[in-house]
């Protein structure tokens, strides 16, 4: 994986970028309150090939850029409510 960004509901709260097959990680949301219900979900980014690809519209005409091919990955998301003991 290229990219690895831990999402909640407001924003993000984890990121790294591994540049490794597996990965594993733990995270700790130490801002939410007690009684609390959010939702987090991880988005991650596969390392892929960069390319040259031209591309044409009638509006832009012809333009050349750099494409990564790499696919992205979302998990469905969790809703948690915090209950401390």
């Amino acid at each position: 994986m290229a990219l690895i960004r831990q999402l909640e509901n407001v924003g993000e709260g984890y990121s790294t970028r591994p540049h490794k097959q597996t990965v594993e990680f733990q995270w700790t949301d130490v801002a939410t309150k007690p009684g609390t219900t959010s939702y987090y979900y991880v988005r991650g980014l596969q390392v892929g090939q960069t390319e040259q690809r031209t591309v044409g519209s009638p509006a832009v005409g012809r333009t050349t850029g750099e494409v990564n091919n790499g696919e992205i990955v979302w998990g469905s998301p969790m809703w948690i409510t915090y209950k401390p003991k």
